[in-house]
């Protein structure tokens, strides 16, 4: 049974419903609870790397601290072929939409992020908190040779939440919480051991960006990219921009920068994007930051890189010189509150690692935006879609222009 293929189990998966029950039975000392109706699937969009399902419980003991509700996880590709094989339909991309010798060989990259996840969520339990949003774990299964297709994760349910989409901008307050969380995941200087640590430092671009990176999916990105923009000749300075920012030189620097401006590692999401957070509205109706999730990218890697990729990702300017100085400044406050002693980095150093993430990692964010656009404008209120597309149009048109020149400030 391969990730990419369809099974018999939760939403299409390999993973049955016993699977689940042995799993949260260790709860409370081998009480069985029952399923009540059939698992649910959460969000249309939940889950790009993996398929979300809500169980409803039933347990055989009055016990108060035992969920009655959990959200199941469940690593599979069947969503990516999925995504591929609608832009094909819509015809966003030409060719065959699904290569078989691409999803073998990325079958093992899910695998291994979703064991990262696993290995996050359960030291975390252990140690102290701080400022960091997270949803309660209740357990789940590696991959490893014994369990070659079975791997999930249990986690939390949490009602009333909102997840926004990557065309959603976030206002300065809910930024500040996200901003502070990072700070607290930063600061975790004892998560792994020294060994673990060399271990866990992944390569940010040359590992978890990878599959973005090859030369196929750049020509399907730059098909999208010109289909939404309807500028080829914008399209066209990116593509030799990206070219010459992937070669394996250019991605082998970027991700050397923490050791080439004398940068501690820290432990990072890797993923800070609207997708891996979720959200609430309060009795004002202003969103404010619930929980960070999917910790699949978890390394020990560079703040910059992760702070890049959310000025990009999160705010309608943030790769504005003097937008991102600005909560530069704020997190590195943030993170003296956090350490309390030693600081991991400077914030000279920061700076400068920050500067030299953001090209390409604002092409990355305008891929991610172009791709999903229209089925974010499907939920919308009609008289919203118009000037929804056209804010994010203009976004991508912005982040394609600084990643060519990075003095480009915006239209």
């Amino acid at each position: 049974m391969r990730l990419y293929e369809r099974g018999s189990g939760v939403l299409s998966t390999h993973v049955s419903i016993d699977d689940v029950i042995e799993k949260l039975a260790a709860l409370s000392d081998g009480h069985r609870p029952q399923l009540v109706g059939e698992p649910l699937l959460l969000g249309e969009m939940a889950g790009f790397a993996s398929k979300i399902a809500l169980i409803n419980l039933k347990w055989p003991t009055e016990r108060l601290d035992l969920p009655s509700r959990v959200v199941l996880k469940v690593p599979t590709m069947i969503s990516h072929i999925e995504g591929l094989e609608q832009m094909k339909k819509e015809g966003k991309i030409e060719g065959e939409a699904v290569d078989l010798n691409a999803l073998q060989d990325t079958e093992s990259l899910y695998k291994k992020v979703h064991n990262v996840e696993m290995d996050f969520y359960t030291r975390i339990q252990n140690m102290e908190k701080r400022d960091l949003s997270l949803l309660k774990f209740y357990g789940g299964r590696l991959f490893d040779e014994e369990n070659s297709s079975k791997g999930f994760l249990l986690l939390e349910y949490r009602e009333n939440l909102i997840q926004l989409s990557c065309c959603d901008f976030i206002d300065e307050p809910t930024f500040l919480q996200i901003l502070r969380n990072f700070a607290a995941l930063h600061s975790i200087q004892k998560f792994y051991s020294e060994e673990e640590q060399k271990i866990k430092s992944r390569g940010y671009l040359s590992e978890i960006y990878k599959p973005m990176l090859v030369s196929d999916m750049t020509l399907k990105l730059m098909e999208i990219l010109k289909n939404f923009t309807k500028d080829e000749e914008l399209v066209e300075k990116v593509r030799k921009e990206v070219e010459r920012m992937t070669t394996e030189e250019e991605i082998a620097a970027l991700d050397s920068t923490s050791e080439k401006l004398g940068m501690k590692r820290v432990p990072v999401h890797g993923d800070g994007w609207q997708c891996n957070m979720l959200f609430r509205q309060n009795s004002e109706e202003i969103v404010q930051l619930d929980a960070l999730i999917d910790f699949q990218t978890l390394h020990y890697g560079n703040a910059g890189a992760e702070l890049a990729k959310a000025f990009c990702s999160l705010l309608d300017k943030g790769h504005m010189t003097e937008v991102r100085e600005k909560y530069l400044q704020i997190y590195y406050g943030f993170l003296e509150d956090e350490v309390q002693g030693e600081m991991p980095f400077s914030l000279e150093q920061l700076r400068e690692s920050c500067r030299r993430f953001l090209p390409l990692l604002a092409y990355l964010s305008a891929c991610q935006k172009a791709a999903l656009v229209d089925v974010q404008l499907q939920k919308k209120e009609p008289h919203l879609r118009e000037s929804f597309r056209e804010q994010v149009l203009n976004n991508v048109r912005t982040l394609l222009h600084f990643c060519t020149d990075p003095s480009f400030s915006s239209f």
